[in-house]
């Protein structure tokens, strides 16, 4: 109720409908970030660093969604 009284508004869209409707925008996009990202523009935020021997509770830590950031699996 408080979005209609506010004139506000929530909106989402299908990343997938993107893709097949406008792929051609999400190359373009996809080359804009990796040019950001190899510029040093752009950094992942690691917050957390397993071995594949630890990969089940990685998977564990992801299920519960306790992490921010990104996960990073080494040899």
């Amino acid at each position: 109720m408080d979005l209609m009284l506010g004139m506000k508004r929530l909106e989402g869209f299908s990343v997938l409908t993107l893709m097949q409707q406008h792929s051609d925008l999400v190359v373009q996009g996809r080359q804009k970030l990796y040019s950001y990202v190899e510029q040093g523009k752009v950094r992942p935020r690691i917050t957390h660093t397993f071995t594949l021997e630890e990969i089940a509770e990685a998977h564990r830590q992801l299920e519960s969604r306790s992490i921010v950031g990104k996960i990073v699996l080494r040899p």
